[in-house]
Order: C-alpha cells, then sequence, then structure tokens
C-alpha cells in the first residue's frame, strides 16, 4: 500500500465521533413510539416467563434492562 492510502489520526476527542449510516433520532412522536413497541415485547415475555412458573427473581435477569418494580408491577397486574 501506498503511504498516502493511509490518513493522519486527525480524531478530536472534544468532537463525538460520528459514524456514517449511524442512527439517529426521529421525532419524539416515532421515539415513542418505538419505545412503546419494545416495552410490549418485554411485557409478553415477563407474561410468558410468569405464566410458565417463572419467580420473579428469575425473570429479572433474563431482562435486566427492566427495572424489578416494574417486573413485579407487571405480574400483579396481569393477576388482576
Amino acid at each position: 500500500m501506498d503511504p498516502q492510502d493511509h490518513q493522519a489520526d486527525t480524531h478530536d476527542p472534544s468532537n463525538p465521533l460520528r459514524l456514517h449510516g449511524a442512527r439517529h433520532s426521529g421525532t419524539p412522536r416515532e421515539e415513542s413510539r418505538q419505545e412503546m413497541k419494545v416495552k410490549k415485547v418485554l411485557i409478553d415475555m415477563i407474561v410468558k416467563w410468569h405464566q410458565a412458573g417463572y419467580s420473579l427473581d428469575e425473570i429479572a435477569p433474563l431482562v435486566p434492562q427492566v427495572p424489578k418494580d416494574e417486573i413485579k408491577a407487571i405480574i400483579q397486574h396481569i393477576r388482576e
């Protein structure tokens, strides 16, 4: 390879790196819709595990992005 093919490292740490094709946030309405979709999937998974006999302490590590209190609330809601 030719030395001219390599570019010098000019990354400025004060300027965040922007990746080509990186996902950028949409409108607040779109983001809200996406969050609801993810939460619905997680709720469905939690409900299925609970119905299969998993305890709260067994479910919590399977969905670390959901707080244990929220999992408990979901389980209590489906019992009603």
